[in-house]
């Protein structure tokens, strides 16, 4: 993480709790994220005209699973910004692009960081990530507890259809 930037990052999770989530997959993706998966100047296109509709007079954003920071980079100028990711690696990509904006390490099932924001966002499916009834409950728990009372949630999905139809594709190489 040093390579001489600098970073506000404060862990949420304790060494059990890291031990009993298994293995981090982004780990290994961690450095080639955003080769992998592009510019994603589309989606932040997107996610401007949905904050523009459905909070025009945010200020304060919290991003749940915030990854490298591209989203949080790209709104920062408009909005006091801090994510929240459970991946070291992907926070130490995102602390090299975003070396003044508040990260947080902590799963999206459970977490504290003491923040209130007018939005909140967990965009790119990463939601996906949450696999059980009970998991979504403490997920949309966590995030409520760190909106403003009128706060905006704004997140994406797959959903069971569009999973069934990816899987029907041909495999892309």
């Amino acid at each position: 993480m040093g390579r001489g930037y600098a970073m506000i990052l404060f862990s949420t999770l304790t060494s059990k709790e890291k031990t009993d989530m298994g293995r981090d997959f982004y780990q290994e993706l961690g450095l080639y994220y955003d080769e992998v998966v592009g510019d994603r100047k589309e989606a932040i296109r997107q996610i401007r005209t949905l904050l523009r509709e459905y909070a025009p007079k945010a200020k304060t954003l919290l991003e749940v699973a915030c990854g490298t920071g591209t989203v949080l980079k790209a709104l920062e100028k408009k909005y006091s910004v801090t994510g929240v990711d459970y991946s070291e690696i992907m926070l130490s990509q995102a602390a090299q692009k975003l070396p003044a904006v508040p990260l947080y390490q902590g799963d999206m099932r459970g977490f504290s960081l003491g923040v209130h924001c007018d939005v909140a966002l967990c965009v790119y499916d990463s939601i996906n990530h949450v696999r059980s009834l009970a998991e979504w409950k403490r997920t949309f728990r966590s995030i409520r507890r760190h909106l403003e009372s009128d706060g905006v949630f704004i997140f994406d999905m797959n959903t069971l259809s569009k999973l069934n139809r990816l899987a029907a594709e041909p495999p892309v190489v």
